[in-house]
This record gives C-alpha cells, structure tokens and sequence, in this order.
C-alpha cells in the first residue's frame, strides 16, 4: 500500500474509534486488529474468472492499517480481488484489496480477510472520473 493509501486508512480507522470506541483485539497481529460490525457493499472478482464482478452486501468483522475481514454466505477464493464500499465511514471510502484467507465458521458462514492494496475516497475518485473526462 502506498503512504497515501495508508495515510487514508490510518484515518478512517481514527475516524472509526471516534465514532465507536473500539477496543483491540487479544490476538497480535502485523497490525493491531480492531472489531468493527459496519454494512460495506462488495464487488468481488474471483481469479480468473473473466465475468462481471459479483455483487454482494456484507458486514465487516474487524479493521486493521492493513486489512478487514467481514462475514458473507459464500466462499471467497483466496487471490480473489476485492473492491468494498465503505457508505457510514466519513468521505465513503472504496478500499481495493486481494483475499488472504477464507475460514468456514459453520452452516454456509465464512470470514474472508481481506488485505489493502489502494484506498480511495468518493470526492477523489469523482475528482479523477471528471479529469479524465475533460479533453
């Protein structure tokens, strides 16, 4: 993840403990991990696949400087990329990222951790929608 990139998830994870109060997790992680209950709709292409990215709703598990998991019915191939709207967060943030792991928590649950690799905010991703609009 870029310093920008970063910079804007260190934000919102700030934003987030505000607006929360979140406490850490017990388990020790690269980054600090930090449970987060929050709806964010997904768009996942799984590898190789060359269709439409799936749509789906989900809500978050937990949020790290690196990375979030969230709960969701279906499985999630691991190297799946992951584009996840983040509407209730300040600047509605659309974080970028690829899956690390999908655990099965039981009946048709599972986790699915994703790791950052772009963040991007709504106004900078209007801002650039209309620079490459103009000639």
């Amino acid at each position: 993840m870029d310093e920008r990139s970063a910079a804007t998830a260190k934000r919102i994870i700030e934003n987030l403990q505000r607006k929360f109060w979140l406490e850490p997790t017990a388990s020790k992680r690269a980054q600090d991990r930090k449970p987060w209950s929050v709806h964010l709709e997904l768009a996942i292409q799984e590898p190789g696949a060359h269709a439409v990215p799936r749509k789906t709703e989900a809500v978050t598990h937990d949020l790290s400087t690196g990375g979030f998991s969230f709960i969701t019915r279906n499985y999630v191939h691991v190297g799946a990329a992951v584009e996840a709207t983040f509407d209730t967060v300040p600047q509605k943030p659309t974080i970028i990222g690829v899956v690390r792991n999908c655990i099965h928590l039981g009946g048709a649950m599972h986790r699915v951790g994703v790791q950052f690799t772009e963040v991007r905010r709504a106004d900078h991703a209007a801002s650039q929608s209309s620079t490459e609009a103009t000639p």
